[in-house]
């Protein structure tokens, strides 16, 4: 830098001091004014990210499940995951067998030694296979749940092996989780 530049960003560094001493309470009043309209929209970006991450979590945790009968073959099973797979409202489907739900109960109930010993009474497992169908939006639950129905043609002859879907017990959790979603988004813009 040349003498010139520094006689210069010398002046200009004491003119900004002295007018900002002139004038402390204007100075000031307006830092003030910046700082909190930054934290406050800090913030606000803060708790937003922090409400769609929440969201995802809640959203991948939805999920309906498809109860099979117990007499339900694999083929039978594997023909309707491959059927529904190709709903594009479906974003995974997991297979859960019977022997695995059976194993889920037992651990579930292992303080249980009433419902324990009833079940060894059975010498059967009483439980069939089940599907967990988790959706790429939850406003697509009711669509593939209509797909499901026995009334629909979508499934078939192979519909008759599905014991119960337990979309319409969720119903009403699912439609206040899509209006939590849509009341967040509406404050969020």
């Amino acid at each position: 830098m040349t003498n010139r530049s520094l006689i210069i960003l010398k002046r200009t560094i004491l003119a900004g001091f002295t007018g900002f001493y002139r004038n402390k309470t204007v100075s000031l009043s307006s830092i003030s004014i910046l700082t909190t309209t930054l934290v406050i929209i800090g913030i606000f970006f803060f708790f937003r990210g922090i409400f769609d991450y929440t969201l995802s979590e809640v959203k991948n945790k939805v999920d309906i499940k498809i109860y099979f009968k117990i007499d339900a073959t694999d083929a039978e099973i594997n023909n309707i995951k491959d059927k529904i797979i190709t709903l594009p409202q479906i974003k995974s489907i997991s297979f859960t067998s019977a022997e695995d739900v059976l194993s889920e109960f037992q651990k579930k109930h292992v303080n249980d030694q009433i419902t324990l010993q009833a079940l060894e009474e059975l010498n059967s497992n009483p439980f069939g296979a089940t599907l967990s169908v988790i959706a790429q939006n939850t406003t697509d639950y009711d669509i593939i749940s209509q797909s499901l129905n026995s009334d629909s043609s979508f499934l078939g002859d192979t519909s008759s092996v599905i014991d119960k879907i337990n979309y319409f017990q969720l119903k009403d959790s699912i439609d206040k989780l899509n209006n939590i979603i849509g009341f967040i988004n509406t404050i969020g813009y």
